[in-house]
């Protein structure tokens, strides 16, 4: 269970249709809500819900208000609840916290030639060109 679960306040009880909105939005939404949720997935979480509010009001029966019996909580009281509590929660969200970028690495002469000294053969001697014996002389003479 989640720290941002989701329980319906007191009041008139739920249709059919809004009791699945309920339980749909408790289970997929609230309960998978954390301190590391992005803004980004508040937003796909307010359109998922609205998407699942849409499919519900389509399939509502024409005399659904007529066929009970008493006063009852429907889809729209429960959505309006619910996108509610979702902005609140998404407000109330921390600001993700950025890693500090890593400190610039300076290059310094001292660095180069350090680096150089570890790539740079002092034995030509042994070298894939040959040996001292066979290098031409690449001395510029004028």
């Amino acid at each position: 269970m989640s720290e941002f679960d989701w329980t319906l306040s007191a009041g008139a009880p739920l249709c059919e249709l809004s009791d699945t909105l309920y339980r749909t939005g408790r289970d997929a939404i609230f309960r998978q809500i954390t301190r590391d949720t992005t803004p980004e997935q508040f937003e796909e979480a307010v359109a998922s819900l609205t998407r699942h509010r849409d499919e519900l009001v389509q399939a509502r029966r024409p005399m659904h208000y007529g066929s009970l019996i008493g006063r009852h909580r429907c889809v729209e009281q429960v959505f309006k609840e619910a996108h509610a509590r979702l902005r609140a929660l998404q407000i109330m969200q921390p600001a993700p916290q950025v890693p500090a970028p890593p400190p610039p690495q300076l290059i310094t002469r001292e660095g180069i030639v350090i680096d150089l000294e570890e790539k740079i053969q002092t034995n030509r001697a042994e070298t894939h060109l040959g040996t001292d014996d066979t290098q031409p002389d690449n001395r510029m003479t004028r």
